[in-house]
């Protein structure tokens, strides 16, 4: 009776080494972080849009999963006149539909968009799993307001990558700059976003996937980026009654912060990045000596489709807490161009930027 014992032993080792840490973020801007898995042994599959044919996706080699919206409709809710019969009639209500396209970004840099069938399962550091499901339509109940669909919006997968020392990478060398915490990138086309690991000689950015790339910087004196220069080229620029539009969307988002204010958008019509500051002051069970407050700055990428704006994805650059008068003021944010625009295809490319020093006036 010892074999049907190992055996099993084994299956519940290998489903627990399948989990991958990630973070899932709703449409609704709620984020779960946690160990994500799938079908236990079973493939993720996706019909590409683009390629007319059917792919199988295993756990370990997905980057990012995002959600794409191509559709939001009030449609009419029609009851059978009685059975047998090929006649309905329009009760009057309607109800939101929302039809999305998922796009899946694997760690080799292959990237497919298409109908995903799926259910996600993130189980947090206290054990408790919560499930969420891929697929291409959302409707919501009679009488309802698309604000009431909520579907996956972005996953982003942290795990190991077997073949993480063959990808490109970025080495920041910075200087001039004192006390720096974090360094990040996002790479432009897929919105993808990596964080730096401190070495010997610089912030190494390393299992990037071919692309261009745009640092951050995060010290404890400030911030330096360039979001100008993700969208450079672009004649449909974002109007003022964009910047309005996206402020207002970001604003109404509901999480633990209840300040969500919109410092800049760069972008066009279509797509936007925007730094937000996310505040929020308040006692806690863990503070003795009155309120404390709460800080966060983002990047955040979305999209336009129809009359609305709809969140991609969230970067956190830094977030921190304290005494009020302490924190009174958030780091200064200053645009530096000598970080935008950084390309790679394969190899290792070094990045030498000295702080100390004024960028130039040309644009990247």
């Amino acid at each position: 009776m010892r074999a049907p014992l190992i055996v099993l032993a084994l299956l519940v080792a290998a489903s627990a080494s399948s989990a991958d840490p990630g973070v899932l973020m709703t449409s609704d801007g709620r984020t779960f972080e946690g160990d994500i898995t799938w079908t236990r042994g079973k493939p993720l599959k996706l019909f590409d849009s683009r390629a007319k044919k059917w792919f199988e996706i295993r756990a370990g080699e997905v980057l990012r999963i995002r959600a794409i919206v191509t559709r939001e409709a009030d449609e009419k809710a029609w009851i059978w006149v009685e059975d047998g019969r090929q006649e309905k009639i329009d009760t009057g209500e309607t109800y939101p539909v929302r039809d999305v396209e998922t796009e899946i970004t694997l760690r080799s840099g292959s990237v497919y968009r298409g109908d995903v069938r799926a259910v996600l399962y993130v189980r947090d550091d206290a054990g408790k799993k919560k499930r969420f499901f891929l697929k291409s339509r959302f409707k919501g109940a009679k009488g309802t307001k698309h604000d009431a669909l909520i579907h996956v919006a972005e996953v982003k997968f942290e795990g190991d990558d077997p073949g993480r020392a063959s990808r490109p990478s970025i080495l920041l060398r910075p200087r001039g700059l004192a006390d720096i915490q974090s360094v990040h990138a996002i790479e432009r086309a897929n919105d993808l976003h990596f964080k730096a690991r401190k070495t010997s000689t610089g912030w190494l950015l390393a299992g990037l996937i071919p692309g261009t790339y745009d640092l951050m910087v995060v010290a404890k004196g400030g911030v330096r980026l360039h979001l100008q220069a993700m969208f450079k080229g672009d004649r449909r620029t974002l109007k003022p009654d964009d910047e309005s539009a996206v402020a207002a969307r970001v604003a109404e988002i509901e999480d633990f912060f209840p300040k969500h204010e919109t410092l800049a958008a760069f972008g066009t019509r279509k797509k936007v990045r925007a730094l937000v500051l996310k505040e929020r002051t308040g006692a806690t069970s863990m503070s003795k000596e009155g309120e404390r407050l709460f800080r966060r700055l983002e990047v955040w990428t979305l999209h336009h489709h129809g009359e609305r704006w709809y969140v991609d994805g969230i970067a956190m650059l830094y977030r921190e807490h304290g005494d009020p008068f302490a924190l009174e003021h958030p780091r200064p944010v200053e645009d530096d161009r000598r970080l935008g625009g950084h390309a790679v295809t394969s190899g290792r490319k070094t990045v030498d930027v000295d702080f100390g020093k004024a960028p130039p006036d040309e644009e990247r």
